[in-house]
């Protein structure tokens, strides 16, 4: 077996567990909420525009923390954005694992060559 069919192999094997099947739902209800979708898009534009303070130098404005602090409240109390961080940590761990076993096996590999 080539080592691209050894990889695909690897993947549709990690497509089947439990972490990648609950971070596809988790995904799906994300992307069906349209709040937590806003929020997001805030957040995201809240940090680059706070780059961009940062940057020049400036300081952050008492409404600029103020709403910061009040997105980052309202996202830790989104399920879907929560349940959707949970799945990624829970499947960027799965994968690191593996990752793991593979490095673990080059390095055995190594010292028997």
């Amino acid at each position: 077996m080539s080592l691209e069919q050894l990889a695909r192999q690897a993947g549709r094997a990690i497509a089947a567990t439990a972490q990648f099947r609950e971070l596809v739902a988790a995904e799906k209800v994300f992307e069906a909420d349209r709040e937590a979708r806003e929020l997001v898009r805030i957040a995201q534009e809240d940090g680059e525009r706070l780059l961009k303070i940062k940057s020049s130098g400036a300081e952050f404005s008492e409404k600029d923390q103020r709403q910061i602090v009040e997105v980052q409240a309202k996202i830790s109390v989104n399920s879907s954005i929560q349940n959707l961080i949970n799945a990624q940590r829970a499947y960027d761990a799965l994968v690191q694992q593996v990752n793991g076993w593979v490095q673990a096996e080059v390095t055995e590999q190594r010292k028997n060559a």
